[in-house]
């Protein structure tokens, strides 16, 4: 993959994610999960690298770097999704992240 899936909707817009989103929970209420990441960044006006940080942080040459601002947006998230904290290991983060893409793929 040429770039991850934050950097991909950082790309992309958020604000487009946003509405794709919407439809996939609208069209798959049983196997979607509607979270508040995204809305929460929308309504910060965490676009993407047209509004200079989403996900990441942008300089003037798009160049993405870690946003430390980001965490409370984070763990607000989190708890609304009622999820406590937890320690990944980059394997297991990458099965949660495309595991549910390929089972949907096999549908």
């Amino acid at each position: 993959m040429p770039m991850g899936p934050y950097r991909l909707s950082d790309l992309v817009g958020g604000d487009i994610g946003m509405h794709v989103g919407k439809n996939f929970v609208e069209a798959f209420p049983d196997r979607v999960y509607g979270g508040t990441l995204l809305p929460k960044l929308n309504e910060l006006k965490r676009l993407g690298e047209k509004t200079g940080r989403g996900f990441y942080l942008y300089d003037a040459r798009r160049k993405a770097q870690p946003d430390p601002e980001l965490l409370p947006v984070l763990e607000a998230s989190r708890k609304d999704a009622k999820l406590p904290p937890m320690k990944l290991s980059d394997e297991e983060i990458i099965e949660m992240t495309f595991f549910p893409v390929v089972n949907e793929g096999c549908r």
